[in-house]
């Protein structure tokens, strides 16, 4: 039952890095009026990749066990 919260971070992550959300590129400010860098944002990217890889594996494996009880039921 927990690892089926992956079904709904995997699409969320997927949309975070599609960039849907945003309508342009936009300059990016701190706090203290100094810009993001690049490296900042390259970043951001990496670990949200990271968190669609990782969310992504456990949805396929929770799907499998999933299906499997469903067929299992079926069966009987």
């Amino acid at each position: 039952m927990r690892k089926r919260i992956f079904y709904l971070i995997f699409p969320f992550s997927l949309f975070l890095l599609s960039g849907l959300f945003r309508g342009q590129r936009e300059e990016l400010r701190a706090p203290g009026g100094g810009e993001f860098s690049e490296p900042r944002r390259v970043a951001h990217y990496f670990v949200v990749a990271v968190i669609a890889a990782i969310s992504g594996w456990y949805s396929v494996v929770q799907l499998r066990k999933d299906w499997a009880t469903l067929r299992d039921r079926n069966k009987k």
